[in-house]
């Protein structure tokens, strides 16, 4: 898929709800145009999502996580704290026709790290909270991504915490880390609290690579290796305190017009989303 046509398949998500919008979660929506260059970079340069399991962390919406999908990889895992969030995910992957290969679960990103039987996946892309609501939120994230052991990291951070988050990559968790792109980044009016229509942040787009040793995996499986499409601790009917609690199915769709009545409205979509 060429990145203009990648561009216009996403500016076709739905994003947040503004009326269930939590400021408290840093809740901002990730632009067509920024997913649409971070996930054909993450694919094309660096060979980093076709045929791969990819995590979306903090997936929101799952503008990233579609964007995975749209270009080629084989699961996207899609994780957030907000039930409304992963609602209207849930309704994006099956109007762009890819809920066959997109799985979510409700999920405290920061407490991936403690928590046991984590899936084994290839890639995590993720948009963070930047931290200026709660504080450190972006270093959680990244620790989050690098307990899942994945080969790559994408991610995006004010780039006025650079120098922090490079060094923390190299010193305190050994990992390489570059900057791939700067970007701006437009946060629009969607507060109270907000004075201007829009807000433009400078943004780090960041790559993380793990050294072998802290790999789970490569991206393609070894000779005769099967990798599981729905990692467990996402798909159990009956989660404990210790796993993320699995998504329900969409709410069914409403009538067509004209439909006789008494027919049932087809779900929103076949499959797990």
């Amino acid at each position: 898929m060429r990145l203009r046509d990648l561009k216009a398949e996403l500016q076709r998500v739905r994003p947040f709800d503004v009326k269930r919008q939590k400021y408290d979660l840093e809740q901002y929506p990730t632009g067509a145009e920024i997913a649409a260059h971070l996930v054909f970079t993450a694919a094309t340069v660096h060979g980093d999502i076709e045929d791969c399991v990819v995590a979306d962390l903090g997936c929101g919406t799952a503008m990233l996580g579609i964007g995975a999908a749209l270009m080629g990889a084989s699961t996207v895992l899609g994780m957030d704290a907000d039930m409304d969030a992963l609602e209207i995910a849930q309704q994006n992957v099956c109007q762009l026709d890819v809920a066959h290969i997109c799985d979510f679960a409700i999920c405290d990103v920061g407490f991936l790290p403690t928590r046991p039987g984590l899936p084994i996946v290839d890639t995590v892309i993720m948009n963070p909270p930047f931290g200026t609501r709660s504080k450190g939120a972006d270093v959680a994230f990244l620790e989050a991504a690098i307990a899942l052991r994945p080969h790559a990291i994408y991610s995006l951070h004010k780039s006025s915490t650079r120098d922090y988050l490079l060094r923390r990559a190299r010193d305190d968790w050994g990992v390489q880390a570059e900057v791939i792109a700067e970007l701006r980044f437009d946060i629009p009016k969607m507060y109270k609290f907000h004075k201007s229509k829009s807000r433009d942040i400078e943004v780090d787009f960041i790559r993380l690579e793990l050294p072998e040793e802290l790999r789970d995996s490569p991206c393609q499986p070894s000779a005769g290796e099967e990798r599981a499409e729905s990692p467990e601790f996402l798909s159990t009917n009956s989660p404990s305190a210790h796993s993320p609690a699995p998504l329900p199915p969409p709410p069914p769709s409403p009538p067509a017009a004209g439909a006789a009545a008494g027919t049932e409205a087809a779900g929103a979509g076949g499959g797990a989303a």
